[in-house]
């Protein structure tokens, strides 16, 4: 189920009870605006943290507002942002793997709107820039000593390439040929969420599976082109 801006509480009400009948919790948090921030990092029993990488989330967004990013570059580790982290971490008593994204509003104070325990689409990226933040998971969750830390690369991309060529078909930015174009210009060196040139099977077969989705879409719009 997508997100969804909801401006007025009658709305808001409506689609809570659209997910409730889903059988699940909505989740209702505020609406913050401004640019954002991802950050992966792992820590161990004793409150340390290791091998922490930063992203920064170009203004692109699928589906629009209120979806997934669709682009992204590392960057240099804030110091204070790790400090906050830390905090966050200890006071939850998390252990492990965790991947975080910050809303930054005008203020300059970031603001947590996401926090996964799990591998996340930009995995690929923070490998990229050097950090296994799997082999370290898997160190400390077997108490084994992990790799020792080096810096993050700066400038790594991301792109979810399945994801931006819909966000443009919608966008349009400078045109439809013109941001499509940029779409694909953009997909060459970044780091992607289901393919790499040295195991290439895995993309291969999620292609598939995304046209053949694709396809059975096309024959229901032909077979009942009212629906």
């Amino acid at each position: 189920m997508e997100a969804t801006i909801c401006p007025g509480c009658a709305e808001a009400t409506r689609r809570g009870l659209g997910i409730r009948a889903a059988g699940v919790t909505p989740l209702l948090p505020g609406f913050s605006i401004g640019y954002k921030i991802g950050y992966a990092t792992a820590r161990d029993d004793d409150g340390r943290i290791f091998d922490s990488v930063q992203q920064v989330l170009e203004p692109l967004i699928w589906p629009p507002a209120v979806g997934s990013r669709v682009r992204s570059r590392t960057v240099a580790v804030d110091e204070g942002l790790e400090n906050r982290v830390a905090v966050l971490m200890n006071d939850l008593g998390w252990f492990g793997l965790a991947f975080l994204d910050f809303i930054v509003p005008d203020d300059g104070k970031p603001l947590v709107h996401d926090f996964n325990g799990r591998f996340v689409a930009s995995f690929e990226q923070v490998v990229a820039a050097g950090s296994n933040l799997a082999v370290v998971w898997a160190s400390l969750a077997t108490g084994r000593e992990p790799p020792q830390a080096v810096p993050a690369a700066d400038g790594v991309r991301f792109h979810w390439l399945e994801g931006d060529p819909r966000r443009a078909l919608v966008e349009r930015r400078g045109g439809l040929a013109r941001d499509v174009l940029d779409c694909l210009l953009y997909a060459r060196g970044a780091a992607h969420y289901m393919w790499r040139r040295d195991d290439p099977w895995p993309g291969i077969r999620y292609a598939w599976h995304l046209l053949s989705g694709a396809m059975r879409t096309l024959g229901r719009l032909i077979r009942n082109p009212l629906q």
